[in-house]
């Protein structure tokens, strides 16, 4: 399967995981599965090696964020980081190389930045009660990594 159809279906996915965290605040785990899913039987398509190589990192990457979730919760009382989110991040893991995970985890933190100043920072909402679904720029994160990746945006990480 070529770049730009697998381009096609990661953008059906995130827009499903978008328009269901924006409404309800969830990311639904058969969407979770589905980009899991699709991400290492693309994986496998390269080698057996890149597939468990994928699901080894998509696996720390869910417990470090777990961690940082669990951690938070605990020092503040709440839930920062909800699990739709640790295991959406922990899913698109296995679409890049490890290298960008940073970069990843970058991009969706600026765009929710960005999205925070633009619709609450003007109002001068109450910022302690705020919530903000993080799903919809974890998946912009993703577009944006993978698409930069097999551009050869990122020629710095090895693939």
């Amino acid at each position: 399967m070529g770049d730009p159809a697998v381009f096609a279906i990661l953008i059906i996915i995130v827009a499903a995981i978008c328009y269901f965290d924006f409404r309800f605040f969830v990311v639904p785990d058969w969407l979770n599965l589905l980009l899991f899913g699709t991400g290492i039987m693309m994986k496998g398509l390269a080698g057996w090696h890149d597939a468990v190589m994928a699901l080894l990192v998509a696996t720390g990457v869910s417990l470090m964020l777990f961690l940082v979730r669990e951690v938070h919760r605990r020092y503040t009382g709440r839930i920062g980081l909800g699990l739709g989110d640790v295991k959406l991040a922990g899913a698109s893991s296995v679409w890049f190389s490890p290298w960008n995970f940073p970069l990843y985890l970058f991009f969706a933190s600026l765009t929710a930045l960005i999205y925070y100043a633009l619709r609450y920072g003007i109002s001068g909402r109450e910022s302690r009660t705020l919530r903000i679904p993080f799903g919809p720029f974890l998946g912009l994160a993703l577009l944006a990594t993978w698409g930069a990746e097999h551009i050869g945006y990122f020629k710095f990480a090895p693939q």
